[in-house]
């Protein structure tokens, strides 16, 4: 990908993602053979891999010259190219490095137009979460994970590190976690301290995530006398939410947990640490006498109360080691500690009621990449409470509200709650994502995210010349006959089958289309642009095309979706009446094939809608 993003400045002018606060073009250009970082011996930035990486320290006669900045924020820099040199201007070797990312994307060929950039980021927090437990990545495609985030200037990667189906690190402490919870995939600690090392040099910092008290099978199945259950216990195969879960009133639960993270803390040496806290089912809690009798003793009247004891008693052993609790926002709760950060997922009042309590807040909701959302809809959260599309009856049914003050309205965020958003985190769950797919899961979806989370809001609300720089910086591969009409359809579909296990072979047509197809997008904006040429000249292509290594079902409904666009741009034309019924037969086309969608069927619709319009308006 980083290939890609330089391949950006072949075009003739130049694009950057993400967008900078401020780009000053002007006449002339620098011109090259080879360039060099020309630094101190002593500098700072010397230590900065990723520096030595991309432009080698030397003697040469074009360089990179460097001055120490004095900005505010410690990831602010400018950029000046002119005709006789390149400088950069940076507090820190993380600012520097922006500086450079920015450079690789600027560069035409052999040659750099002259320009003047000021940037600095919008949130401190630009994340995104990698589930290694669902499906294990290895530690070179992490490696490449960080590499490709340092070129969009995410700075967290988010790991989480254990769910129901494995817990993936390597613990000396209690050594059955990788005999027992992991099925022999984990990351050893020498794996772990090099990981978090080579972020370092990349400017990108690694939180841990340990899912506690719920999502605890593999944990379990390791330590049982911690469940609130018999068991027995076994790592989980299949997906979805289950009830095993540790038990709250057990003191040596917070032994375990607090001997865990005491060793876990010498690995991962920043403030934070997440301890999940989401998706609790209680039912195992209900089940155990001992439980209700602890809830009774402590006066705690339900579940959520339960967990919030649990949570509180997660905060005080985390105090112990000067670091920041962050949970999911399940565990949002009016008397928690001030400091706890919550992370909002589920939907828009979950950022509101974390806000309103005055916590600092991470959003992920509307930027979760396994739901299949689209670059429209990621790029339209402005992380103020109000959902990219809240009509979508998908994210309806996932994204259920939490209750914050009567007659709140959504999204009216005062200033001093907007001041509490962290920042945020593209989420890529990887129920269905593999070492193989992991690439086209995260890119271009990913950079649409980091644009969100560094650029003003003000800078980055062009859709079509977004849509234009990702084309150019993450093109596509040539996709086999029909392909590139199709997408991956939505998650829930495919998640709610119950078909699947984390053992299931992930190598079908759904699991290698890519989650946006670029010929299915541009077709959707052209009909809604009314650009009926373009739109006949891409129908007539694929009307045209054979496909005989599609599932011949799934061609002929393609087929026949194509044949429905050019009947109506006929009738457009006037030279066809309307279709009967051809909006009822594009959705049962729709329904189909649930995990695999005729992605044109947007442009389609308009197609037909604009037909029926031109019938009714024309002479009768």
């Amino acid at each position: 990908m980083l290939a890609m993003l330089a391949a950006v400045a072949g075009m003739a002018q130049p694009s950057l993602i993400p967008v900078p606060v401020s780009v000053k073009t002007c006449p002339g250009e620098y011109t090259f053979d080879r360039l060099e970082v020309d630094l101190p011996p002593e500098s700072a930035y010397r230590r900065h891999v990723w520096l030595e990486k991309n432009f080698p320290i030397g003697k040469s006669a074009k360089k990179i010259f460097f001055r120490d900045g004095s900005f505010e924020n410690p990831e602010a820099y400018s950029l000046t190219i002119a005709p006789d040199g390149i400088s950069i201007e940076a507090k820190s070797a993380v600012g520097a490095a922006h500086a450079l990312a920015t450079l690789m994307q600027w560069r035409h060929g052999n040659k750099y137009p002259c320009v003047r950039i000021d940037d600095q980021p919008r949130f401190p927090w630009r994340g995104l979460l990698v589930d290694v437990s669902r499906h294990f990545m290895p530690i070179e495609t992490l490696r490449r994970v960080l590499e490709q985030m340092s070129a969009v200037k995410l700075n967290v990667l988010h790991l989480h590190l254990s769910d129901d189906q494995g817990v993936r690190i390597e613990s000396k402490k209690y050594p059955l976690l990788q005999e027992r919870a992991s099925g022999g995939q984990f990351y050893t600690q020498r794996q772990i301290m090099e990981l978090v090392y080579y972020a370092g040099t990349l400017g990108i910092r690694i939180v841990p995530e340990f899912d506690f008290p719920g999502h605890a099978t593999a944990w379990l199945a390791a330590y049982p006398e911690f469940a609130s259950a018999p068991g027995p216990y076994s790592i989980e195969r299949r997906i979805g939410i289950f009830d095993p879960a540790f038990d709250p009133s057990n003191p040596k639960t917070y032994e375990f947990i607090e001997g865990f993270l005491r060793e876990m803390w010498l690995l991962f040496p920043d403030v934070y640490v997440h301890l999940g806290g989401d998706e609790v089912t209680g039912k195992h809690w209900d089940s155990n006498p001992r439980i209700q009798a602890f809830k009774k003793a402590k006066g705690l009247v339900s579940n959520h109360d339960l967990q919030g004891y649990f949570e509180e008693r997660m905060h005080q052993i985390v105090s112990k080691f000067q670091e920041k609790l962050i949970l999911w926002d399940e565990a949002i709760r009016p008397k928690a500690p001030s400091d706890i950060i919550y992370q909002a997922w589920r939907g828009p009042n979950a950022l509101l009621a974390s806000a309103f309590l005055k916590h600092p807040t991470l959003v992920s909701y509307g930027f979760y990449l396994d739901w299949g959302l689209s670059t429209e809809q990621l790029y339209r959260n402005q992380l103020n409470g109000v959902l990219p599309d809240e009509t979508d009856p998908i994210l309806k049914r996932l994204n259920p509200l939490i209750k914050i003050p009567a007659n709140r309205p959504v999204g009216m965020m005062t200033e001093a709650e907007r001041a509490n958003r962290l920042g945020g985190e593209a989420a890529l769950w990887s129920e269905f994502t593999t070492p193989a797919n992991i690439e086209s899961r995260l890119w271009p979806r990913a950079a649409v995210v980091a644009e969100r989370l560094w650029s003003p809001a003000d800078k980055s609300q062009d859709l079509d010349d977004l849509m234009r720089r990702l084309h150019a910086a993450f093109p596509q591969p040539q996709s086999k006959p029909l392909e590139d009409l199709l997408e991956p359809g939505k998650y829930v579909y495919r998640h709610l089958s119950h078909k699947y296990t984390v053992d299931s072979p992930m190598d079908q047509l759904v699991d290698r289309l890519p989650p946006e197809s670029y010929a299915a997008q541009e077709f959707n904006r052209a009909a809604l642009k009314r650009q009926y040429a373009t739109l006949r000249g891409s129908l007539d292509v694929w009307n045209a095309t054979k496909a005989p290594d599609l599932d011949p079902a799934l061609a002929a409904d393609a087929k026949r979706a194509v044949k429905i666009g050019l009947e109506a741009l006929d009738c457009i034309d006037g030279k066809a009446k309307p279709a009967a019924s051809s909006l009822a037969t594009l959705k049962a086309l729709s329904d189909n094939h649930r995990e695999i969608v005729i992605a044109i069927g947007p442009g389609l619709i308009q197609l037909v809608n604009a037909c029926e319009s031109t019938a009714r308006s024309a002479p009768q």
